[in-house]
């Protein structure tokens, strides 16, 4: 009910143009991973991006199993062009939510991007040797696999 309600506050302090005045307030209210994770989205929003992953991170410390706010940090640092930190993160976030392949997808289509092939095959394959009765994994690394003309693989 609480995040309702700070989605709610959020809309109206947009409307008005006032989100500095929010998120100086919420700065001043507290460290709770629900306070945190807005601070984060408010000054994301601003294009303050080290006060955002300042607050990612304090609302991630609170709740290290947050999915939402890890893919958050991700986007965050992709734009930022901070690859070596992003690559980082999508290892912590695979930790974090191992059944979930669609994010070694997305590291492998990463790191394939910036030169590591091997790598970014390695985790592909691996993911579906990790997964074998799973058709979406298998059509994702399928397709993954032939945009990379690895047609044996796909």
């Amino acid at each position: 009910m609480r995040v309702e309600i700070y989605d709610t506050l959020l809309e109206a302090y947009r409307r008005g143009d006032r989100l500095p005045e929010l998120a100086a307030d919420l700065a001043r209210r507290g460290r709770g991973f629900e306070v945190q994770e807005l601070l984060g989205r408010i000054h994301d929003e601003l294009g303050n991006e080290d006060e955002a992953l300042a607050a990612y991170r304090r609302a991630l410390a609170a709740s290290p199993r947050h999915i939402d706010t890890r893919v958050r940090v991700i986007q965050l640092l992709s734009r930022s062009g901070r690859i070596e930190d992003v690559i980082r993160e999508y290892e912590g976030l695979i930790r974090t939510a191992p059944r979930e392949p669609r994010f070694v997808v997305e590291l492998a289509q990463l790191l394939m991007q910036v030169g590591r092939r091997e790598e970014a095959l390695r985790r592909a394959a691996q993911t579906g040797r990790r997964y074998p009765r799973e058709p979406a994994v298998h059509q994702a690394l399928a397709e993954l696999f032939t945009r990379w003309g690895e047609d044996d693989l796909a």
